[in-house]
């Protein structure tokens, strides 16, 4: 039938490569150009701006003079960022050509042929591939163009993706350092509508968007930036793996699950992935996230507010779960959150009766799906309990053992608040933090993390760039696998996620495996519950998380 021609799929996936060939043009077009402005700016030192940072002022050329480090890292990032899209939008074309060629020849041509599923048809197959494809074409090209110069000058736009970029580094490497993921996994952020996380088969990159309307003016991030370590630990569930083996991470976590008593059909497990995002969220950047978290609810009530929407906990829920965790962080000495959960969770049922008067969520009961009887807000809470254990025990090399996160701590007392407000001289920043909580403890969180969390230079990024020397070989080996091994072929990624070849694969597995694990979207907050990570069986035609 027309619909499931397989000349017009040809003709589809042709039109894409055309697509992504003339968006790297241009994107190559764009490094060149930015190339030309630095030596503008920065004459002879253009190509060697480490020395340039290295002279005292008065040695300096006088237009030179007041150059930072700051400024130049700026510039550096921002080429390297528009690189990164470039070399992963070459992987996406030959590993988008291998991944139709193998369907096509599968389903259409004159060979052994794929086996059809009757609940994913050939046509519904071919055109997830080119919706998949399309979705991380347009994602770079947002990742390019926002980043422009405009008279010279880094933009607003680029500004607040230099800050997402960089805390979003700061937030995977923790997971990299353990051993977790790959050492070369790097980040590109963009602007969209809301903050997001896409994650991508073919390239170690982990693709986050920053809501336009998160962006702010001023030396510091604003505060929805806080959704991002919880973007990577969707990336982390998806593709880590176990320090030293080959394990999938999350097939270590199911078999503890498992030994713990969370079998196949137990509800939790429709939470499992929001719970483990969570977690590592707040290992990352302590109870400032969970306060976050209830600050956006209090932004954007979801309209599933009070309901199991299948993959994430129930949203009025999920900040005294959140405090729960903050409770089990913790090294093998002592704890690292006596205060700040009590005052969280009392901050969260204020707001709560302050909305509807009288209630009480912890005895209140809720109707979970595939649970005939409803259960209390406390039942479920507690429930959550192996879970977060588990999960903790996995994340085990990731936990500090001699202090807490520095993107926030425990509550301070008096005497260490004062100590914040006389370093911190930003009024800009004291205006909105003032009064921002009736609890003033909880409001310096977010002076804590503006004061600690953000970005610094990066001095091995300037190295690797501008420095001319010879590397010996143990950083050479070090710098490849960071910056050189992102790549993944259709066939390798495969086997590698499949423990099989391509071709013993059934149609099921492909669905699960190659088009929706690790090739998704995933949000903080959610939309209809559903994701893009569709397990076989289920309506993988939704879209959203």
């Amino acid at each position: 039938m027309l619909m499931d021609d397989p000349k017009l799929w040809q003709k589809r996936i042709e039109a894409l490569e055309v697509a992504i060939n003339e968006t790297i043009a241009i994107a190559k077009e764009r490094g060149v150009a930015r190339e030309r402005a630095m030596e503008k700016r920065y004459g002879s030192y253009a190509s060697n701006l480490l020395e340039l940072l290295k002279l005292p002022e008065d040695q300096r050329p006088e237009d030179l003079r007041e150059v930072t480090k700051h400024e130049v890292y700026r510039s550096v990032q921002e080429m390297m960022q528009i690189g990164t899209s470039v070399e992963a939008l070459e992987t996406l074309r030959s590993f988008s050509c291998e991944a139709f060629e193998f369907f096509h020849e599968g389903y259409y041509g004159n060979g052994k042929k794929l086996p059809v599923s009757n609940n994913f048809p050939p046509r519904y197959v071919m055109r997830t591939i080119l919706n998949q494809v399309s979705f991380d074409l347009n994602i770079f090209q947002h990742a390019i163009n926002q980043r422009q110069n405009y008279d010279g000058q880094m933009t607003q736009q680029g500004k607040s993706l230099f800050v997402a970029d960089r805390l979003a580094s700061m937030s995977v490497q923790p997971a990299i350092d353990a051993g977790f993921l790959e050492t070369s996994t790097t980040i590109v952020s963009y602007l969209d509508k809301r903050i997001r996380a896409r994650l991508v088969p073919y390239y170690d990159v982990i693709l986050i968007s920053i809501a336009f309307a998160s962006m702010q003016q001023g030396s510091f991030p604003s505060r929805d930036f806080l959704a991002i370590p919880h973007e990577i630990g969707h990336h982390l569930y998806w593709n880590g793996v176990m320090p030293d083996t080959q394990e999938y991470l999350r097939d270590t976590l199911h078999e503890k699950l498992r030994a713990a008593g969370v079998t196949s059909q137990d509800w939790r497990l429709r939470w499992l992935e929001e719970m483990f995002a969570d977690v590592y969220a707040l290992i990352i950047g302590g109870p400032v996230v969970a306060l976050d978290f209830q600050d956006m609810l209090d932004d954007d009530v979801p309209t599933h507010f009070r309901e199991d929407t299948d993959k994430h906990p129930i949203p009025e829920l999920r900040p005294m779960i959140q405090t729960r965790i903050l409770r089990q962080i913790k090294p093998e000495s002592g704890c690292f959150y006596l205060d700040t959960p009590d005052r969280l969770d009392n901050n969260w049922k204020q707001w709560i009766r302050d909305q509807w008067p009288g209630r009480d969520i912890l005895n209140e009961m809720f109707q979970i799906k595939g649970k005939r009887a409803k259960l209390s807000g406390q039942h479920i809470i507690a429930s959550m309990d192996v879970m977060i254990a588990t999960i903790l025990d996995i994340l085990k090399p990731i936990i500090p053992q001699d202090r807490n996160t520095p993107w926030s701590a425990d509550v301070m007392d008096e005497e260490d608040i004062n100590f914040y407000d006389c370093r911190y001289d930003d009024e800009e920043v004291r205006s909105i933090i003032e009064n921002i909580h009736p609890d003033n403890h909880l409001a310096h969180l977010y002076l804590q993390f503006y004061k600690n969390a953000y970005p610094q230079d990066d001095d091995e990024i300037l190295s690797l760039v501008f420095a001319d020397k010879e590397y010996d070989e143990e950083t050479q080996d070090r710098l490849i696998k960071k910056f050189m091994l992102r790549k993944n072929s259709f066939h390798e990624r495969i086997e590698k996620i499949a423990g099989q070849s391509a071709n013993e694969l059934s149609t099921g597995d492909w669905v699960e495996m190659f088009l929706f694990q690790g090739w998704s979207d995933e949000g903080p907050l959610g939309g209809s519950g559903k994701t893009t990570s569709a397990p076989t069986g289920t309506d993988p035609t939704s879209s959203g998380s």
